[in-house]
């Protein structure tokens, strides 16, 4: 009888401990994910301030005057080059080389797959 009664004062009290010890694990682990996710916004806040200070530089402010106004510096000039026009003092052979090259490798790009697998065990 003794036991039963000393198992029930245990149990009595015991239950409210378990659930307070409940309660704390899970505010625990609500403080740790808040503490990470003010690291994460504390790193984004830092992104944003290095941004924002980049955006106010002179050098961003002139190369969007540069890009997007087409604006340029006293004394710049501009310079364009297409791919297609041939660079000055370039000799031809080597311009045909390249074109050669460049032909080649469409070749070889529009082949199916066994012909490339044959060219590379036939070691070409």
């Amino acid at each position: 009888m003794k036991i039963a009664v000393l198992l029930g004062v245990l149990a009595f009290f015991s239950i409210p401990a378990l659930k307070e010890i409940r309660r704390s694990k899970i505010i625990e682990n609500e403080i740790s994910s808040l503490e990470l996710e003010a690291e994460n916004l504390n790193a984004q806040n830092n992104f944003l301030k290095e941004k924002i200070e980049y955006l106010k530089s002179d050098y961003y402010k002139e190369s969007v005057a540069k890009d997007r106004l087409s604006l340029r510096n006293l004394g710049e000039k501009l310079v364009v080059v297409h791919p297609s026009q041939k660079v000055l003092g370039a000799s031809d052979k080597l311009a045909e080389a390249d074109e050669a090259k460049n032909e080649e490798d469409k070749y070889q790009h529009n082949l199916p797959n066994y012909e490339k697998w044959w060219s590379v065990v036939k070691g070409k």
